[in-house]
């Protein structure tokens, strides 16, 4: 049996995360996206808050730029171990393909499910460890940008590129003279 919500805008949240969750997304993808924390989201599905104008807002344009018209829902599981096994019978070398292929795909989605509920994966998806520098890495990356730069602040200073040389070149023709770019 469904959830059952307060309030429109919770159902509308939840109808649009099943949108995304059918195309692979977790709710850790969505609180990222929308530069929410994770237990924002899961107590929206919950029905213990309801989400914003704007965080839904945003959530509708997600799922517009996310889920393309036409777009046909993933096959179901009966479906792909028949087209595994007839691989594995006509094509062995495409079988190995598609079978390296999909467990490198479960192992990244260990990781993203382990990164979900705060626990650190260990080793790398060959099985190796992972070094200190690695671990710090994989915590600076899965930390919104808000608590790396807060709100408010400069965040990092970066200088701006000057276009290719091609570039300047053709709008200094264009307006035929030459003009410092900055």
């Amino acid at each position: 049996m469904g959830m059952t919500y307060s309030n429109s805008r919770q159902e509308e949240f939840s109808a649009l995360v099943k949108k995304l969750e059918a195309i692979g997304w977790l709710p850790v993808d969505v609180a990222r996206k929308l530069g929410v924390s994770k237990a924002t989201v899961g107590n929206i599905l919950k029905g213990k808050q309801t989400p914003r104008v704007p965080t839904l807002d945003s959530l509708r344009r997600i799922v517009d730029e996310e889920i393309k018209p036409g777009m046909k829902p993933p096959p179901s599981i009966d479906e792909l171990t028949g087209q595994l096994k007839f691989l594995s019978q006509k094509d062995p070398g495409a079988y190995e393909a598609a079978r390296t292929t999909i467990q490198a795909f479960h192992d990244r989605a260990i990781e993203r499910v382990d990164d979900a509920e705060g626990t650190e994966p260990k080793t790398r998806p060959d099985g190796s460890p992972l070094t200190e520098d690695q671990k710090t890495l994989n915590k600076a990356a899965a930390k919104p940008m808000e608590t790396i730069f807060p709100k408010g602040s400069r965040g990092p200073r970066v200088r701006p590129i000057l276009p290719p040389a091609d570039d300047r070149q053709q709008k200094e023709s264009e307006h035929g003279e030459k003009k410092e770019e900055r």
